[in-house]
């Protein structure tokens, strides 16, 4: 799913995402994929679907490298420390029933 800049063509955007589809569909060995590419505006522009999976295709393991794609199950590490909220939020205080 993808939105494209008023300045690129939905052609272009259509080919990059196909491109990425391609690409990911098989890092993850799937049988099919999916694209849609939406205006700004969010109206649908173009769709597209791929159903053939490539099997041991070295072009492709390069591209997943030169994409520098996430590996199958690898998970994002968690934000360190430093780079939490500096600040404490605020709670808010509960009403006493009466």
């Amino acid at each position: 799913m993808a939105t494209h800049p008023t300045d690129t063509s939905v052609k272009k955007a259509k080919e990059r995402l196909q491109s990425y589809s391609k690409v990911k569909q098989y890092q993850l060995q799937a049988d099919r994929a999916y694209g849609w590419i939406f205006d700004k505006n969010g109206s649908l522009e173009d769709t597209f679907y791929l159903n053939s999976v490539a099997h041991n295709d070295p072009e492709l393991d390069r591209l997943i490298a030169d994409m520098k794609l996430q590996p199958v199950g690898q998970r994002i590490p968690p934000i360190p420390p430093s780079a939490r909220r500096a600040t404490k939020r605020v709670k808010k205080k509960k009403r006493k029933r009466r």
